[in-house]
């Protein structure tokens, strides 16, 4: 047993015994970051089943003052390599060179159909509604949503989305990541997306529900939509369309998650750090209104804690072989004193042998999951963020509690449409 700043027999069992409850418990919670490479594992073996037939389907896309982002992103998206589709766009009440964009490619792509939003709609989310209108346009069952500042990393995204189209299926979500640049900012917000899509592939790995979602890379069939009146339940919230739909659909238990990696959508980076910030601002005022949420964020709440205890066991470890240490008449002595007494070899040998204990648990654990990540992020073509995975790690909880208290500071009416 390792002895810590010389507290008595039955507090040492307790905290090393705690210490071995959290390490088991990390090593449960840590599985996920191979979740989604071992879900791929299994499909390259054909033990995934798959639709029979490629069900025909329609593309969704709501795009305000985008006309950049739709000539350059479109083309990928129309040209995918699927036998039935139609592509639908919005044009959200934009004030660019989107209407001309489009009507040129329309007359290039038949299967290219686009609408706009009244002008007269003033009291609900013009982008809930652009949706809205794009479902009630669409003459297909199943409905694949992405936005215009996103492009698929192959001509198979529709062709691999689809097989996921089964008969007990409702709901099919997709990876989708920002693109990669060479900067410290665009390497974190990656992670911080990658770990958001861990998050919400594990509930539909473990049980079929998807809790949440992301409408850059997502698909669920036009009856459901129609069934629960769409967005009625958040139609006065300016975003969180998608994820606040999946969340109220999630009981159901018919969810599937694509992985493989020409499914993967990318999107362009936001213009500038304070957009991405906003963005987080919103995404904490969608995730107020998603339901049964509570054991999701309990999880990875006590992910990030069990990563801090076990940095303070290492350390506290360390101080007390440093700093705390006690000969054998019960005095507290330095490291130095310590190893003047000859007969104190036994606590001498204890206390480095806890102190190596613990900081090697750390490096096994990290190991781990880096090595799980690595995996992950490979199969995604993402970074792999081996040496930066532990920093990441201890700072996410920290911009967490940054973008809660930013949203902290809005006012309601900044998350609503008047």
């Amino acid at each position: 047993m390792i002895n810590l700043f010389g507290l008595t027999e039955e507090m040492n069992w307790a905290i090393n015994g705690s210490a071995g409850v959290l390490l088991s418990l990390t090593t449960g919670l840590l599985s996920r970051y191979g979740q989604i490479y071992y879900q791929h594992k299994k499909t390259l073996k054909g033990t995934t089943t798959y639709a029979d037939r490629q069900e025909p389907l329609s593309v969704i896309i709501a795009a305000h003052n985008q006309g950049e982002a739709l000539k350059n992103n479109l083309p990928y998206i129309l040209e995918q390599d699927y036998p039935d589709f139609e592509v639908i766009v919005i044009n959200d009440a934009s004030n660019d060179d989107s209407e001309e964009v489009l009507k040129n490619m329309e007359a290039k792509y038949p299967n290219l159909y686009h609408t706009f939003t009244p002008e007269s709609a003033r009291y609900v989310s013009h982008r809930k509604l652009a949706l809205t209108l794009g479902v009630r346009a669409s003459k297909n069952e199943w409905l694949v949503f992405t936005n215009a500042n996103c492009k698929p990393d192959s001509d198979q995204w529709l062709k691999l989305m689809a097989r996921n189209f089964t008969k007990g299926t409702n709901v099919v979500l997709g990876y989708s990541n920002y693109e990669r640049k060479k900067s410290a900012f665009n390497s974190r917000i990656v992670f911080e997306r990658l770990m958001q899509q861990i998050g919400s592939f594990s509930t539909v790995f473990s049980n079929g529900n998807a809790l949440t979602g992301s409408g850059s890379n997502m698909a669920y069939r036009k009856s459901i939509f129609m069934k629960h009146e769409g967005f009625k339940n958040c139609l006065n919230l300016k975003f969180g369309e998608d994820a606040m739909f999946v969340n109220q659909i999630h009981r159901a238990h018919t969810a599937r998650v694509e992985t493989d990696p020409n499914s993967v959508v990318h999107q362009q980076m936001p213009y500038s750090k304070a957009d991405w910030y906003e963005d987080k601002v919103y995404e904490r005022e969608t995730s107020k209104h998603l339901k049964d949420m509570t054991l999701f964020r309990i999880h990875w709440a006590s992910f990030y804690l069990i990563n801090y205890l076990l940095l303070a066991w290492a350390v506290a470890e360390t101080a007390n072989l440093l700093m705390f240490t006690y000969n054998a008449d019960g005095k507290r002595v330095g490291l130095k004193e310590l190893f003047d007494y000859a007969d104190n070899a036994p606590q001498q040998i204890e206390l480095i042998a806890g102190v190596s204990f613990v900081w090697l648990l750390m490096l096994t654990t990290w190991l781990l999951r880096s090595i799980m990540l690595k995996k992950t992020c490979k199969l995604f073509n993402e970074n792999r963020y081996f040496f930066s995975l532990p920093i990441l790690e201890y700072i996410q909880p920290l911009r967490n509690q940054m973008h809660r208290l930013r949203h902290m500071f809005r006012r309601k009416k900044d998350f609503r449409k008047n």
